[in-house]
């Protein structure tokens, strides 16, 4: 991620211009509104969950979802 010089507002300005495109591309390319949770199987807070965690989850998913291996992962070299 690159860092911008600027004042706050400036900052909060570029945030919401990007974030206001990211909807743009989103709605554009799916057809989709990226604020309906419709649209999303599984949400991890990153910042309270560490890597690790992370890993076991979606690969919890994956296996409760498909069955058995969870899509490959261990054979791709993820384990947790």
């Amino acid at each position: 991620m690159r860092q911008l010089k600027g004042s706050s507002a400036e900052a909060r300005t570029y945030i919401a211009r990007v974030e206001r495109e990211r909807r743009q591309l989103v709605r554009k390319m799916s057809h989709a509104d990226i604020d309906d949770v419709a649209n999303y199987h599984l949400v991890i807070n990153t910042a309270w969950v560490s890597t690790e965690t992370i890993v076991r989850i979606v690969k919890q998913v994956l296996r409760t979802r498909f069955g058995g291996e969870a899509s490959g992962c261990d054979k791709a070299g993820v384990s947790a």
